[in-house]
């Protein structure tokens, strides 16, 4: 329950980000002196995996920063260390050191149908809480796969923003790649 709560406080926070960025960009709390930055590897093609790159950078030395990499509705995300896939959203930890990159590549199942799907990373500590976060909306149609990093301004040449709500139920059984045929329905944010 705290994971999704704290996915559904980071999608409304970088979902009010605008700018003229068109690629991946750190996402910082100066503050804290952390960094965050999420890309994903193109060409992207619908129903294949996408490989996500997720890299932090600190000031300072912080140990056991809380790595999180999630996103809404039925997406998937290879765990290596369990070696089988978690809907939604995995969770790592690492140890900062000042000045250095820390780069972690993960793979994500995203569904085949047309639509807008948000990724999000979000680092922090037990005791400060989150303490900065990122996100990509990766659009998918049957003529084009668009990426729209944080800051992005979608232009009114692009297709409309679409909230998708989802609506699944889990199924126990053993870890094996899922299938990409999920159960949703779409409401539009706007007419």
């Amino acid at each position: 329950m705290k994971h999704f709560l704290f996915c559904i406080l980071l999608l409304a926070s970088l979902s009010a980000c605008t700018g003229a960025s068109v690629s991946s960009t750190f996402q910082c709390n100066k503050q804290e002196g952390i960094c965050v930055n999420l890309k994903v590897k193109e060409p992207i093609i619908p129903g294949e995996l996408v490989t996500v790159i997720v890299t932090v950078k600190g000031e300072k030395d912080i140990p056991d920063l809380w790595v999180s990499l999630s996103a809404p509705g039925n997406v998937y995300f290879e765990d290596p260390n369990l070696k089988t896939w978690k809907k939604t959203g995995i969770d790592w930890k690492v140890d900062v050191k000042a000045k250095k990159l820390h780069t972690f590549e993960h793979k994500v199942r995203l569904p085949i149908e047309e639509g807008f799907y948000f990724l999000v990373v979000g680092v922090g500590t037990p005791d400060y809480g989150q303490m900065a976060s990122n996100g990509v909306h990766i659009y998918f149609s049957s003529k084009e796969v668009k990426v729209y990093y944080a800051g992005t301004q979608i232009s009114i040449t692009d297709p409309p923003l679409i909230e998708t709500v989802y609506f699944s139920t889990y199924t126990p059984g053993p870890p094996s790649i899922p299938t990409a045929t999920p159960t949703r329905t779409a409401i539009p944010s706007y007419p």
